[in-house]
């Protein structure tokens, strides 16, 4: 009886043992962190601030957002692009910085739902993410404190209400005005900020990335502490990754690392096709950017590793150093990552017909940033103290951000992000028209990768685990 039990008792202490495993997973401190800020998404603050209610208004949004995307992808589906406007785009040799494709039903539509995200943002901003009901009662208490603010109260109110019914009559007297101001409020006011995007992606990206190394470091430490077998391992597969795929580019584009590749860069982002595909076409210029991108994200992880293995036979390793060390060998293949989602759907492109293999490319790209840019603003807490407004806090833009509730910050993410996503659709379809490629997409593409260089190092300088996490 007892050697038949034994094997069944082995296999439950197996089985109870993966239970134990899994369980500690699921109430890791990453997973429980990750609830916490995804519940920003669709909940709003009581007038009870320990408590949390379902915003249908915030499902809402972010339903509207998601459709956003969809008209986006139908604005640019061959079905739709009518034969006059494609030969029209054919004949196109260069495309200014702020021109834009033709607008579609579609593209109305999702650029309307942009202008709708921005004036959430100043929704939000004026309830400060709180119930309607609270900002009401919360601005009735402010103007019965004393005549002269009612007073105040009663004109911007008035002069708010005067503009609004001006602004109403102006569409629907002169109904092309409304698009007017949808594109100048979504594309061409989006264009401008996508200049703050480029700098923020990588910063959010990367420190994203490493608030989630905190956090499985809690449970998991013995991977994320100095140089060990596991984070090694991770640095060796990389290095070979880089290697192995930069000499598979290298032969496949015939670019390489020698006198020509300083000529190369310097040619306009002019397409060509391979000889034995000519359904995709590659820009000889592109490549060669992502292979200095692949090679200089490289060079400054070897260099950081030399520089910790340096520093600590010069001074010692502190504890946020050992954890330094491990985060940022872990980091390097999610460096390696964005540096092709960014350069890789400006490198390569396909015919018409393969049109849907850009735009895959883009998405990707997309989620890969939206993930842990979005996560880094919805884990950080919103500061308890109330920041007074004073002349001295216009000398100091990093207080500035206590003024902004979380909700809102997620939102110009939103907004952001899909100006980005629909400008490289409208490349991606002028491209496959045309051949020839937007100077704006040009100089977003090199710019989001050269800043990741510098966002890098300042990451690695100023490193430390972090602490302002949320526990809502």
């Amino acid at each position: 009886m007892k050697k038949m039990g034994s094997p069944m008792s082995s296999e439950e202490n197996i089985i109870r043992k993966l239970m134990r495993k899994v369980n500690t997973l699921l109430h890791s401190q990453f997973i429980l962190l990750y609830l916490v800020g995804l519940k920003r998404l669709f909940y709003h603050r009581a007038e009870n601030e320990s408590e949390k209610k379902v915003s249908f208004l915030k499902i809402l949004i972010f339903l509207l957002y998601l459709s956003a995307f969809v008209l986006a992808f139908l604005q640019f589906a061959e079905i739709n692009i009518p034969s006059s406007v494609q030969e029209e785009w054919k004949n196109k040799i260069a495309i200014d910085m702020m021109e834009n494709f033709p607008l579609s039903m579609y593209g109305e539509l999702a650029h309307l739902i942009n202008v709708i995200i921005v004036i959430s943002i100043f929704y939000f901003f004026i309830t400060q993410d709180r119930p309607i009901s609270y900002t009401t009662q919360s601005v009735k208490t402010f103007i019965l404190g004393s005549k002269r603010r009612k007073q105040i109260f009663f004109i911007i109110v008035s002069f708010l209400i005067l503009l609004l019914i001006y602004q109403t009559g102006v569409f629907l007297i002169f109904p092309e005005t409304f698009e007017v101001a949808v594109i100048s409020i979504s594309y061409k006011a989006g264009k401008g900020f996508s200049v703050v995007w480029v700098v923020l992606q990588p910063f959010l990206v990367f420190t994203g990335l490493l608030l989630t190394f905190d956090l499985i470091a809690k449970d998991f430490p013995k991977p994320f502490k100095n140089y060990n077998r596991f984070n090694i391992t991770v640095f060796i597969l990389t290095l070979l990754f880089v290697f192995g795929i930069s000499g598979l580019i290298s032969i496949i584009f015939g670019i390489y690392f020698r006198d020509d590749f300083s000529d190369s860069m310097e040619e306009n982002f002019q397409y060509s096709s391979l000889d034995n595909f000519p359904e995709i076409l590659y820009s000889a210029s592109g490549i060669s950017f992502l292979l200095v991108g692949l090679f200089t994200i490289t060079m400054i992880i070897v260099f950081f590793v030399i520089l910790e293995i340096y520093m600590k036979h010069r001074k010692g390793i502190t504890r946020n150093q050992e954890r330094r060390r491990a985060d940022f060998l872990f980091l390097f293949p999610f460096l390696i990552i964005f540096v092709l989602s960014k350069a890789l759907p400006f490198s390569l492109s396909f015919s018409l017909e393969l049109q849907s293999l850009n735009d895959i490319l883009d998405i990707f790209s997309l989620v890969f940033v939206m993930i842990f840019a979005v996560f880094r603003v919805l884990a950080i807490r919103d500061s308890e103290e109330k920041t007074e407004l004073t002349s001295e806090i216009l000398f100091k833009p990093k207080e500035w951000l206590n003024f902004i509730p979380t909700y809102c910050k997620v939102l110009i993410v939103f907004y952001l992000a899909f100006i980005s996503f629909y400008t490289g659709l409208e490349a991606n379809t002028i491209i496959t028209l045309s051949g020839a490629v937007s100077n704006f997409d040009q100089v977003q593409m090199q710019a989001s990768i050269g800043f990741s260089f510098v966002v890098l190092i300042l990451i690695f300088w100023r490193y430390k685990p972090d602490t302002y996490i949320t526990s809502d």
